[in-house]
């Protein structure tokens, strides 16, 4: 371990101060943080997703920022392809590691994409969007984030891999719903955990879907069903 490249971050649900521990790496201190970066994501000490989506709105507004000076001679279709790519890859990033997001960052997170709206669609800025929700990928942030959930849970049923998540989804006893058990939680951290939001999406499809045999279909029935939801 390169004690200048290590750090500590202490996680915990605990209210107040805790003790910090003197930690040490062949005599080197090892700084201990409220926060880190790992493959993109910012964890916190209490693995919220607040400090995470902080630090995505801030990267929306940044690259926001750099293509609006060429908006007005970028064609629509271009400018949501641009949207697409360069700022909504990184909020399906976050989609699986991060399930459920609290309401705050929820919020942020939908100012953010409001203003991607307004560059697509060359509207002022305190114009309202909520009719062009779906303009982009022909369905609202939320769904989006559902689908890609699904997506990934279908993939998890079907190679059982990764085994560690895998092994926690549960089917019910009736095979004709085709459901799963939501896995055991007494914590509001397990309740927005992948298995337990995924699982309840998964409950709520129609029954056809839940029994289609291949990636590419299921994906297309969902994003159809998502996109009839009132």
């Amino acid at each position: 371990l390169n004690p200048k490249k290590s750090q500590v971050m202490l996680i915990h649900r605990l209210a107040g101060d805790i003790p910090q521990p003197h930690l040490v790496i062949d005599s080197d201190t090892v700084k201990i943080v409220p926060r880190a970066v790992n493959l993109g994501f910012v964890l916190n000490t209490r693995l919220t997703p607040v400090d995470h989506f902080s630090k995505l709105c801030q990267k929306i507004y940044w690259i926001l920022r750099s293509i609006k000076p060429h908006a007005s001679c970028t064609p629509i279709e271009v400018r949501k392809k641009l949207v697409q790519t360069l700022i909504l890859s990184h909020v399906n990033y976050s989609n699986v590691v991060y399930a459920h997001v609290d309401s705050a960052s929820s919020r942020k997170l939908g100012v953010a994409f409001n203003a991607c709206l307004r560059y697509v669609h060359g509207i002022r800025r305190r114009d309202g969007v909520s009719e062009l929700q779906t303009s982009i990928t022909g369905l609202t942030l939320k769904n989006t984030a559902t689908l890609q959930i699904l997506k990934f849970l279908f993939k998890i049923m079907h190679t059982r891999h990764p085994s560690y998540i895998f092994s926690l989804l549960r089917y019910g006893s009736s095979q004709r719903m085709n459901n799963l058990n939501l896995p055991m939680h007494r914590s509001s951290a397990m309740a927005h955990s992948f298995t337990v939001v995924a699982s309840r999406a998964w409950n709520q499809l129609p029954n056809a879907v839940k029994s289609l045999a291949t990636s590419s279909r299921f994906v297309s029935e969902v994003r159809k069903y998502l996109s009839e939801l009132p």
